[in-house]
């Protein structure tokens, strides 16, 4: 029997469930005999209830049946299975919708099945030739941020097998594993799992701060710009931004140092360096400027803080390891839901009394928590499995910027296109930052608007080559 392509538009899902929330075009193929039936039965789709919208139905309880959703390389592909469980998820959801309120008694839904067992086989005979039918959906191609990233399939196999216990009693073995690999990694006495970066930023703040003190940070750093605030509210501090572009000198340091014998000034006594740099586009802040600058800080009195979260971004990208860029430090956080695919979960390296005091923050924030190991094996295997190839999202954000970079209307130093992150400004004259984000989500693009006039856009495990190189396609073609 020939085949052919069949191309039934684009739909909308108006009632959403969790096997079937993506709206997109969707492609059949299928003998030409069974379009008439296809179209009916993909239309039948948007108000078809599952097994778990229908628990109450015992044909349609007894497993999912209907179809398997597979995921490969950005694409889900569904495979219908065999036309009677087809043609009962037809029957009873979208060809008779009184039947979306379980009937009260075992009488009425009895009564309901036999009901649908006698409509079905002429439902069965009409869906027999999709049998075998694939139905692909192409996802979006997703540069948001690199925390979009889902757990892979054998981080997912490493979560179900860890090994658990009480994190509150020290009895969680993976938990402490990946405490004892932090430390080891960051050459510091020992480390403490946080379940997000926000959290262990502002952990470490009030660790190494009193309320009223006066941190130096670089401009537009995370804790000023993306944690709601959380420096004053929870450490009761006041950022001061120095520097340029993610970066700054031992000489900006020098002149933000409040003098300690005037009573109006608040006392220094923190600098914080986000490395690699969020909102300057991933840029790596240089060892030897980095020496140089918390030599500084230790002769004025001043504790160190190095927000690493994407830091094994920036140890790919300067050829050093996280044991040399954490060694000025007196306390290290580093994500690993950025860049190395983990659902969440973030970790404080320092000395023994400071991760004491981090502990007991922790749990004044509510960040205690039991079976941690299920997370601290997704990080376990990020680190060993998804670190080295690390490398392949800076070509891809390379690629990304170069071809941006050709258009008039962006405005981009490719110098700053260091790691995995891409930001670039609309020249005048172009469309704004949440004209382009809505035109590009239009045409499966997804970026984010750092500003009325500034776009981000990050490469990630989830990401292909090939997928950055139509993203970049779009964006041009939108651009002009």
């Amino acid at each position: 029997m020939s085949e052919d392509r069949i191309d039934t538009g684009a739909y909308e899902k108006l009632n959403p469930h969790p096997y079937k929330t993506f709206t997109d075009k969707i492609s059949l193929k299928a003998p030409l005999s069974a379009l008439r039936t296809a179209k009916s039965y993909v239309n039948c789709m948007q108000d078809t209830a599952l097994p778990h919208s229908m628990p109450w139905h015992p044909r349609l309880s007894e497993g999912l049946g209907l179809f398997r959703l597979v995921e490969c390389m950005g694409s889900h592909e569904i495979w219908f299975t065999d036309p009677q469980t087809i043609a009962r998820a037809v029957v009873a959801a979208g060809r008779d919708r009184r039947r979306r309120t379980p009937p009260a008694t075992a009488a009425g839904r009895a009564a309901c099945t036999s009901t649908l067992e006698s409509r079905s086989a002429d439902a069965q005979r009409r869906c027999a030739p999709l049998t075998g039918l694939r139905m692909t959906s192409t996802a979006p191609i997703d540069l948001r941020s690199d925390t979009v990233t889902r757990p892979t399939a054998a981080m997912r196999a490493a979560m179900a097998a860890a090994a658990v216990g009480d994190d509150q009693y020290g009895e969680d073995p993976t938990t402490n594993l990946l405490q004892a690999r932090i430390a080891e990694l960051l050459g510091k006495p020992a480390a403490l799992w946080l379940p997000s970066g926000t959290m262990a930023n502002q952990v470490a703040l009030c660790v190494l701060t009193r309320p009223g003190d006066e941190v130096l940070v670089s401009r537009e750093c995370h804790a000023g710009w993306h944690e709601a605030g959380g420096s004053a509210a929870n450490a009761g501090v006041q950022l001061v931004e120095i520097g340029a572009r993610g970066v700054f000198s031992p000489e900006d340091v020098e002149a933000a140092i409040k003098p300690r014998s005037l009573p109006v000034f608040p006392t220094t006594t923190l600098l914080e360096i986000e490395n690699t740099h969020n909102r300057s586009g991933g840029i790596v802040f240089a060892q030897e400027d980095v020496k140089r600058v918390c030599a500084l800080a230790r002769e004025r009195g001043l504790k160190t803080f190095l927000d690493g979260a994407r830091l094994w971004n920036a140890s790919v990208a300067s050829g050093l390891t996280e044991t040399a860029l954490a060694a000025p430090f007196d306390m290290v956080a580093v994500a690993f839901s950025k860049g190395l695919g983990a659902p969440g979960g973030s970790a404080l390296a320092g000395s023994h009394e400071l991760i004491a005091a981090a502990t007991r923050k922790r749990r004044m924030f509510g960040g205690a928590m039991r079976q941690t190991g299920i997370f601290a094996a997704a990080a376990l295997h990020g680190l060993d499995q998804h670190r080295a190839r690390l490398v392949e999202d800076h070509r891809n954000a390379r690629r990304l910027a170069e071809a941006l970079a050709g258009s008039r209307a962006v405005q981009l130093d490719l110098a700053s296109v260091q790691t995995n992150i891409v930001v670039f400004h609309l020249a005048p004259g172009a469309v704004d930052a949440a004209t382009l984000v809505a035109q590009a989500k239009a045409r499966g693009v997804l970026v984010g608007a750092f500003g009325p006039r500034i776009v981000r856009a990050v490469t990630h495990l989830d990401v292909s080559g090939p997928q950055v190189e139509q993203a970049g396609a779009v964006l041009r073609e939108l651009l002009g």
